[in-house]
């Protein structure tokens, strides 16, 4: 038995847009040498919670843990992402629970070139923070 899944005509535009500029044939502009943006895929705003406010809109009026999967929002840094979790987190019911990343080196004559407070503020790509905010209904990604 197979299964189809129709994709909305937008978002498969916005997917071969998004693959053109990820494969380095987007449009530059030759005054800037800038990457320029189709007008139709994207948003922009001043702020984050502006942004936070277009794809979750009335968060707490609308919270269910498969209403806020539907919604996403792309930044070109990490630390950008790791915020704006933060702030929805902290709206949404329940109570957040934390955990620490265990911070050792396995050579503890490495202990010097690497103290804890190094590690600690280490946040490589794929791996997660070292501190660890939850709160069950939310969602999690593993890769």
């Amino acid at each position: 038995m197979t299964s189809s899944c129709l994709v909305p005509p937008q978002l498969e535009v916005f997917s071969n847009q998004l693959q053109t500029l990820g494969n380095g044939k987007g449009l530059v502009d030759p005054e800037t040498r800038l990457t320029q943006f189709p007008s139709n895929s994207c948003t922009l705003v001043k702020f984050a919670d502006d942004l936070m406010d277009m794809v979750f809109p009335s968060i707490l009026q609308n919270y269910k843990p498969d209403w806020i999967r539907e919604g996403a929002i792309l930044a070109p840094k990490n630390a950008l992402v790791a915020n704006l979790n933060l702030k929805v987190l902290r709206i949404l019911p329940g109570n957040k629970k934390w955990y620490d990343l265990i911070d050792a080196v396995m050579n503890p004559s490495d202990a010097f070139n690497y103290p804890t407070e190094l590690l600690n503020s280490l946040d490589p790509p794929g791996c997660p923070p070292h501190v660890l905010h939850l709160k069950v209904g939310a969602p999690v990604s593993l890769l």
